[in-house]
């Protein structure tokens, strides 16, 4: 048998694709910022042209706003990498500025953005989703339609209203959106607690997938948000990951009055001697 595939089918496809590219180039940025490996910035000019291919403007918006989010909580937490950040700043303008970046950007930033965003206010029928999803709120504001109550009462066709929030407001009514809104309020009281640089792109990335959720996918979609979040939660507590930039430690037993000469290049030395008593240089 032959199937095909429409348009209309395709788009979630690329949607999701678009949410896979854009959390590789989020967690590429953070290895490398972690490892100090120059291998995890060459594999985002491929994240990059994917995001480029799938056409999704949502998730293309969502990127720059999480990933300049991410790069703004990195710098506050260590500035002394702003020598890096600004290395993965200047490689994305190159690429831009690349005629591979030319060829890439130009008709997407022409078609998708200028022409059917602007001119043709070509929005993939998402202002005629608000309308329903609102329109089902007004009519349940309390308790809204329940499950699938937007794909079977909007009259549009289509499974979800490609809105979280709008989602929640037409399915959840006003009960869904407390509880919403009291997970957000959750992941911001939990930036008093103490975090690691691991917590980061926890964060970027479910920031990432909340700004995507506002453009399209249904429920199941946002999982990540979910779980993403959680992990922002999760207290600081074992030891931190490695990094380059921390020292490193060496304990030596020797003999009980016994001399030692201990040479390091910017390391700290911790020697035991059989008595039990230690000694650093």
């Amino acid at each position: 048998e032959i199937y095909t595939l429409s348009l209309h089918d395709a788009l979630p496809i690329s949607n999701v694709f678009a949410r896979v590219m854009s959390s590789g180039i989020i967690c590429a940025t953070y290895l490398w910022s972690r490892t100090g490996q120059l291998l995890w910035l060459g594999v985002i000019p491929a994240f990059f042209g994917g995001l480029i291919l799938s056409g999704s403007r949502g998730a293309m918006v969502a990127l720059v706003c999480s990933y300049v989010f991410f790069l703004v909580l990195t710098l506050r937490k260590t500035r002394a990498w702003l020598v890096k950040w600004s290395l993965t700043g200047g490689l994305l303008v190159l690429l831009a500025m690349s005629d591979y970046g030319v060829r890439s950007l130009r008709p997407m930033v022409t078609a998708r953005f200028m022409v059917f965003t602007v001119q043709q206010k070509q929005y993939g029928e998402r202002d005629r989703y608000a309308a329903a999803a609102w329109q089902l709120f007004r009519v349940s504001p309390i308790f809204g339609t329940g499950i699938d109550g937007f794909k079977e009462l909007s009259g549009t066709g289509a499974v979800y209203a490609h809105n979280l929030v709008l989602a929640v407001a037409s399915e959840g009514g006003s009960i869904g959106l407390f509880f919403l809104l009291l997970a957000g309020i959750a992941i911001v009281a939990g930036r008093r607690t103490p975090k690691t640089l691991e917590h980061l792109p926890a964060l970027s990335l479910a920031v990432f997938y909340f700004g995507a959720s506002q453009f399209s996918g249904g429920f199941y979609d946002c999982r990540w948000l979910w779980v993403l979040g959680a992990l922002y939660l999760l207290p600081a507590t074992g030891k931190p990951a490695p990094s380059r930039s921390r020292l490193t430690y060496r304990a030596t037993t020797v003999r009980e009055g016994e001399k030692v000469s201990l040479h390091s290049r910017a390391r700290l030395q911790i020697g035991t001697t059989d008595a039990g008593q230690t000694f650093a240089t």
